[in-house]
């Protein structure tokens, strides 16, 4: 009887193993835990989200490129990342993946461009949004204006330049662009003024009073 009560305590107690170890949730990976939804005493089900486990140094970017832009881009083209969290901050990296199909983003038409950058430091949180300027060309010393200047007429690029106290129609040749400024391969040279954007439509001969910064 002792044998059987001793056998039947055995079996309890490699149950009670069992069972325990069953209530330990490791990852597949390793890595640092950046997020913990899961609160101790709290009780879950399969499938929930318990924590979000990662390499913080080395994270991956998703860049929505408007699809007129994506032609531009290239796998390894490098890549700058600013987060107004933390101005004056840049992190590095490079073009990883080229996106496979254009996707709606509200009104706007584009593809998600991954970025792998460098996170040594450990600064930049998963989940927060950023800043990213891909580098796809570099004009050396170029005559830049800023983009809202540009005007269309037609298949033609031009500005508004301002001489005196008049405005005349200009066309320009554009080249390489960023974010906000274009460069003008031809059409203007250093030192010439142009018009931004106004409410009223203009044309050549208006009069304007130029007030410049």
């Amino acid at each position: 009887m002792a044998e059987a009560q001793l056998r039947e305590g055995q079996a309890a107690a490699s149950q009670a193993r069992r069972r325990l170890a069953l209530a330990e949730v490791r990852s597949s990976i390793s890595g640092m835990i950046y997020n913990l939804p899961a609160r101790a005493g709290a009780y879950v089900n399969a499938g929930d989200l318990i924590a979000n486990v990662g390499r913080l140094d080395k994270l991956r970017v998703r860049v929505y490129v408007d699809e007129p832009e994506l032609g531009r881009i290239a796998v390894g083209q490098p890549v700058a990342i600013t987060w107004d969290a933390l101005p004056g901050v840049t992190w590095t990296g490079a073009v990883e993946k080229f996106p496979s199909e254009v996707i709606a983003l509200g009104t706007r038409q584009v593809g998600e461009v991954f970025c792998a950058i460098e996170n040594s430091n450990g600064k930049l949180v998963p989940g927060t949004n950023v800043t990213a300027d891909i580098r796809t060309r570099v004009a050396p010393d170029a005559l830049t204006i800023p983009k809202e200047c540009v005007r269309r007429d037609g298949a033609q690029n031009g500005v508004f330049s301002i001489k005196g106290d008049q405005v005349f129609w200009q066309k320009v040749e554009l080249g390489v662009s960023s974010a906000t400024r274009t460069q003008v391969v031809s059409g203007l040279k250093e030192g010439d003024s142009v018009a931004l954007p106004v409410e009223r439509p203009l044309k050549t001969g208006d009069r304007v009073k130029p007030e410049y910064p």
